[in-house]
């Protein structure tokens, strides 16, 4: 997560106190503390996508776009996308534009 705080350098992140704040604020927003702890390649698409969300949120941003944020996800996992997305809206007060192809979610 903590990548993505400082985007316009390469490599592994050096973060200092504000930016580990920040991760941790947003980690703790999406419930994603311990998922943060496992390997990438440990966790379902729905917990990936819960990272990704708080990728997003470093920064505090005004606006998110999300793109096919529940592509190959299962119902079960697009539901609870869509229910945390619709949480940290509320919480943050922030606008969300969420593009989705398929009809049923």
């Amino acid at each position: 997560v903590a990548m993505a705080a400082d985007g316009h350098r390469w490599g592994l992140p050096h973060a200092d106190a504000k930016t580990r704040a920040d991760v941790e604020r947003v980690l703790e927003l999406v419930d994603g503390r311990k998922l943060a702890e496992r390997p990438l390649s440990e966790l379902s698409g729905g917990e990936r996508q819960r990272l990704l969300l708080a990728q997003c949120l470093l920064g505090a941003p005004k606006l998110l776009l999300l793109d096919e944020p529940l592509i190959s996800l299962d119902p079960h996992h697009q539901k609870s996308v869509v229910e945390l997305v619709r949480r940290v809206q509320q919480e943050l007060g922030i606008a969300v534009l969420f593009s989705a192809h398929e009809l049923n979610p």
